[in-house]
């Protein structure tokens, strides 16, 4: 039922009301009965319209408060993603994308216990996030966030064996200990490429997402 139906009900409750007190024979024995049964009629109708105008009202106020508890946490995910992509951009992006090393990246980098920590909130109501195509690229960028995140941490094993095995071959100058570093070295420059390769996808989602959440919210 619209606003305007209820109107229109209204209305044509008040007209027949008014029709009726004027056309009726206020002395005739009926007229009793016939106030009787209008006020009925009116009892009625608005019996019914007062609880759906009431669940109407919580309904479209319910609405406004997902609304706007959506729009907050795309906010957040805006944030977390600008974060995520300017601390890469502004410590290991530069190296990665020079190819630098011989194709091997012999830093650690610190990666973030949960570095979209604001997507798996926004996870179990990410069925609601409109446009379509900014729900799909959320994910997308998110899960490209993700894998860099398990990327950098298996590099970060592969670097620290590295480091410490290089240090106790400048020790010992061992041929062993020579050789597992030259081994160390070769498992770090296959690794290279797939972490850059992981680097320039999950710059390429971020970037994708930051623009339609840009379009969306603003």
């Amino acid at each position: 039922m619209k606003i305007w139906q209820a109107c229109c009900g209204i209305g044509i409750v008040s007209f027949a009301v008014g029709y009726i007190g004027v056309q009726l024979d206020w002395a005739s024995n009926n007229a009793p009965a016939w106030v009787q049964a209008v006020g009925s009629i009116v009892a009625i109708f608005t019996a019914i319209w007062i609880p759906w105008h009431q669940q109407r009202l919580a309904a479209q106020s319910a609405e406004r408060t997902a609304a706007n508890e959506m729009r907050a946490l795309l906010e957040l995910l805006e944030l977390e993603l600008l974060m995520n992509i300017e601390a890469l951009q502004t410590t290991v992006g530069p190296m990665l994308e020079a190819d630098e090393q011989n194709g091997a990246f012999l830093a650690e980098y610190p990666v973030p216990a949960n570095p979209v920590e604001i997507f798996n909130a926004l996870l179990p109501k990410i069925g609601i996030v409109q446009p379509a195509e900014l729900r799909t690229q959320i994910v997308r960028a998110s899960n490209a966030c993700g894998g860099l995140a398990m990327n950098f941490s298996y590099n970060n094993r592969l670097a620290s064996a590295w480091n410490q095995l290089n240090m106790q071959a400048r020790r010992t100058q061992s041929p062993e200990d020579l050789h597992a570093v030259a081994d160390a070295r070769r498992e770090l420059e296959s690794y290279g490429p797939l972490l850059r390769s992981q680097w320039l996808l999950a710059k390429g989602e971020i970037g994708k997402t930051l623009s339609q959440l840009n379009a969306v919210l603003r």
